[in-house]
C-alpha cells in the first residue's frame, strides 16, 4: 500500500471528524434552547427542529467520510475493518432520528405536537441504542489507527469519544499530526518487531503482521526503491522465491506486501519471524503472527 493511500486515509478520518465536532455544537445550541422553544410555541419549535435537522445532516456526512478512511485504511492492512462496521452502525442512529423528525414537522407545524410524540421518542430510543453500540466500534478503530502510527493523541481521543465533542477535537488534532508526518515523508509509526540491517535504501516494518494458510501480509516502509529477492521463515525449511513475492519491488514509503510460502504448517497463535532479502545484498526481519 502506497503513502498516498495512507494520506488519503487519514484525511477523510479527520475530516470526518470536523464534521462530527460541528454537529455537536449544532445539538448544544438545540438543547440550550429548548426552555425558550417552550416559552415560544409552534413557530419556536420548528425553528428548533430546522437546526436539529442540519445537525443530523452534518452528522451523517461525518459518518460516511469516517467509514471511508476506515475502509481505506483497512485495505492498507491496518485492521480498522472493525472501525467501518461502528460507522455504519452510528448511521442507522441518525438516520432514524432523521425520520422520526420528519414525522414530527407536520404535527408543529399544526400545533398538535403531543400527538407524534410517542412515535418520535421511539425511534429516537431505537436510534440511540444502535449509536451506542456503534460508537463502542468507532472507539476502537480510532484506537488501532493511533496505535498503528503509534500516536498517543488519537488513541486518547478514541477513548474520549464517549464523551462526544471532546473525543472528536482531540481526535482531529492528533489526526492532523499524523497526517503532516505523512505528507513530509516522516513514518509516525514506531518500527514492531523489525530488525534492519542499515543500506542506502533502508527497510523497517510497520505494525505486525500475520500469516495464514502459507500466506504471510507484512507491511514495509522503505526509505528509497529496493528490490525483494527472497524471504524465509527462520527456525524452519520454508522459503519463497521472489516470484512468490508481491510486489517484487518496493516504492519509497509505504508497501503491502504478501509471501506465497505455499503448503505449510505453522502453530496458530505463535509469533514467527520471516527474513526478507532485498536486492541491495541486505535483508529486513518481520514478525508475523501464525493464524
Amino acid at each position: 500500500m502506497e503513502q498516498s493511500s495512507l494520506i488519503e486515509g487519514v484525511s477523510k478520518l479527520r475530516s470526518g471528524s470536523l464534521l462530527e465536532i460541528v454537529t455537536s455544537i449544532l445539538i448544544i445550541i438545540t438543547v440550550t434552547s429548548i426552555l425558550s422553544v417552550i416559552a415560544i410555541g409552534a413557530a419556536g419549535v420548528f425553528v428548533m427542529l430546522v437546526i436539529f435537522l442540519i445537525a443530523i445532516l452534518t452528522d451523517i456526512l461525518g459518518i460516511l467520510r469516517i467509514r471511508k478512511g476506515f475502509s481505506i485504511l483497512n485495505t492498507a492492512g491496518l485492521g480498522t475493518g472493525i472501525g467501518s462496521i461502528g460507522a455504519l452502525l452510528i448511521l442507522l442512529g441518525p438516520l432514524l432520528e432523521f425520520i422520526a423528525v420528519i414525522l414530527l414537522i407536520p404535527a408543529a407545524l399544526s400545533g398538535n405536537i403531543l400527538y407524534s410524540m410517542g412515535s418520535f421518542t421511539g425511534l429516537n430510543i431505537v436510534g440511540e441504542v444502535i449509536g451506542f453500540i456503534g460508537l463502542i466500534l468507532l472507539i476502537i478503530g480510532f484506537y488501532k489507527v493511533g496505535n498503528y502510527f503509534n500516536n498517543g493523541t488519537v488513541k486518547i481521543g478514541s477513548i474520549l469519544l464517549i464523551l462526544g465533542i471532546i473525543g472528536f477535537i482531540i481526535l482531529y488534532l492528533g489526526l492532523g499530526s499524523v497526517l503532516n508526518s505523512l505528507k513530509s515523508g516522516t513514518l509516525p509509526g514506531s518500527t514492531t518487531g523489525a530488525t534492519v540491517i542499515p543500506s542506502q535504501a533502508s527497510v523497517y516494518q510497520q505494525g505486525q503482521g500475520t500469516i495464514s494458510g502459507g500466506t504471510a501480509y507484512i507491511t514495509l516502509y522503505a526509505t528509497a526503491p529496493v528490490g525483494i529477492s527472497y524471504a524465509s521463515i527462520q527456525g524452519t525449511n520454508y522459503y519463497a522465491t521472489q516470484s512468490s513475492i508481491s510486489p517484487q519491488q518496493l516504492s519509497q514509503g509505504i508497501n503491502r506486501v504478501v509471501i506465497n510460502f505455499g503448503n505449510i504448517s505453522l502453530t496458530p497463535g505463535m509469533q514467527y519471524t520471516i527474513r526478507i532479502g532485498l536486492s541491495n545484498g541486505t535483508a529486513v526481519d518481520a514478525t508475523v503472527v501464525a493464524q
